[in-house]
């Protein structure tokens, strides 16, 4: 089977450690793929892997059966895979627009002299790279008009917004790090509904998340990682009873949220 996304035996280390060890992750095109594990698991490190942020120290990386293990993060946006990342990184000086336009770098063709000389084709580009922010807005709900300086935006309008920059790349797959963090429930609702429209477009989606309802209840499958190893996959339901996974959560270095995660885990 040929998967759209997939790791084989990646491994990342940071002085003496090892932060992803080993992991075989493999991603059905039209999925959402949660990925969980407690605090410090290497969750971020996979999708900074798979992103081109770090070069793994041993294993590949492949989209569409092809390797990009050494590819530059600008490249490999380029072929399909666009990411959010845990803190936002947004432009806060820019309008909401302006922001979503950024994310169409990859997909324009205008140079430096278009700037300058301003011929018609660039003045076209332009126009449809706007239109195209605007649809972005749209698809995430973000009803602020284009102009909104961005600073000016509440927290979880700005998950959103991160959404809507990375959907202007025109990804074929969407690595979202902890989208519904910080969020109230509405908020969280609201993110959720989002992603699954994002999954409906035809876009693969792996999310991190620590909240257990939200990364349970949208996931068709979940991969578990614990101190850099893969230690689980399977369906929600299958995750939310094995006693490894329930292990790995009571286990963390802050007990009492470590409980509470593991509780919302077999709940949701």
């Amino acid at each position: 089977m040929e998967y759209i996304l997939e790791t084989k035996g990646v491994t990342k280390r940071f002085g003496g450690l090892v932060a992803v060890d080993a992991v075989d992750f493999q991603v059905s095109r039209g999925e959402i793929r949660g990925l969980i594990g407690p605090n410090g698991s290497g969750k971020s490190t996979l999708l900074n892997l798979i992103s081109g942020v770090y070069v793994p120290d041993e294993g590949d990386v492949y989209f569409n059966g092809e390797p990009i293990t050494r590819l530059a993060p600008h490249r490999i946006a380029e072929l399909g895979i666009a990411r959010t990342f845990q803190n936002n990184r947004l432009f806060l000086n820019l309008s909401i627009q302006e922001n979503v336009m950024v994310g169409q770098h990859c997909r324009t063709k205008s140079e430096l002299s278009h700037a300058l000389f301003r011929p018609r084709s660039a003045k076209t580009e332009m126009l449809q790279t706007k239109e195209k922010a605007l649809a972005c807005l749209d698809f995430v709900g973000l009803n602020r008009p284009p102009e909104f300086i961005t600073a000016g935006l509440p927290h979880g309008e700005r998950r959103l917004l991160e959404i809507a920059r990375a959907l202007a790349t025109e990804p074929q797959v969407i690595l979202l790090d902890e989208p519904a963090t910080g969020m109230n429930p509405s908020e969280k609702e609201r993110i959720v509904d989002v992603i699954r429209k994002i999954r409906d477009a035809g876009i693969t989606v792996v999310i991190i998340e620590h909240n257990m309802p939200v990364v349970m209840g949208i996931s068709d499958r979940v991969t578990v990682l614990n101190f850099g190893r893969k230690i689980a996959e399977g369906t929600p339901k299958e995750i939310q009873h094995n006693p490894d996974v329930i292990e790995a959560y009571l286990g963390e270095d802050d007990e009492e949220e470590g409980s509470d995660d593991a509780a919302q885990a077999r709940e949701s």
